[in-house]
């Protein structure tokens, strides 16, 4: 007791050291062992994040491309019953809420079927490569079609799955855009007929061209016995 009346001011002098260093402590931890897992802005991270650069600048996956803005394309032109459908909701459709978006994505759905059926016919994968993945109405991204049918690998399951989900979502859209620009029930049936002619063409072009003749369709792949094992018998010994 003597000690602690003798010391007093040391003992207070400490603790508020130790408190400071405490303190210093904590920031340390938040601001540098933290600053890759917490989004703490706008203070620059201190450690250096992984990942590949490029001038100074991160490298944008393909899934992040950003989408156009809706309107005539060279996509778009090559199936001129699809650009005929999209041209006459132009300006129509703003008085909905949802007309819009609408428009907006079945310019990009039938944006995709032009650009696919352009690399179908070229055997390459330039015009559906900035294609964006939209989750409404895509199964498989539109780049990695291209690239499977230019070496005719893609299972015919997965061919008939997304056009037929592309088909599901262009009726959809269809649907909505007719009754927001207030279209009578025969022109409607006449803009799904011209549509669904443009889907039957890319999807023809498709089952042509993405499926090969020789190769195994991966889904319906089988065992192979060698013909040297064929005749032997099952063993039943041990290994």
């Amino acid at each position: 007791m003597e000690f602690l009346a003798n010391n007093k001011d040391l003992i207070k002098t400490s603790l508020k050291v130790a408190a400071v260093i405490a303190f210093i402590g904590v920031l340390a931890y938040f601001f540098v062992l933290k600053s890759n897992t917490m989004p703490i802005t706008p203070l620059p991270r201190l450690i250096p994040t992984e990942g590949f650069t490029t001038g100074g600048s991160k490298i944008n996956p393909a899934a992040d491309v950003p989408r156009q803005p809706a309107g005539p394309n060279r996509c778009l032109a090559s199936l001129p019953e699809a650009e005929a459908v999209y041209n006459q909701f132009v300006g129509k459709v703003n008085g909905v809420d949802s007309g819009p978006e609408d428009l907006q994505e079945l310019n990009e759905l039938l944006t995709k079927w032009g650009c696919l059926k352009l690399d179908l016919g070229a055997g390459s994968v330039q015009a559906t490569r900035l294609s964006p993945y939209n989750t409404y109405h895509d199964n498989i991204p539109l780049p990695d079609i291209a690239g499977q049918c230019s070496n005719k690998s893609l299972p015919l399951r997965d061919l008939d799955i997304t056009f037929q989900a592309w088909s599901d979502r262009a009726t959809l859209l269809l649907r909505r855009l007719c009754t927001a620009a207030n279209i009578t029930i025969e022109q409607t049936a006449s803009m799904q007929t011209q549509v669904t002619r443009a889907w039957k063409e890319v999807y023809e072009l498709a089952k042509r061209t993405c499926i090969g003749t020789e190769k195994m369709d991966s889904s319906q792949a089988v065992g192979h016995v060698p013909e040297n094992v064929a005749e032997q018998g099952v063993y039943n010994g041990y290994f």
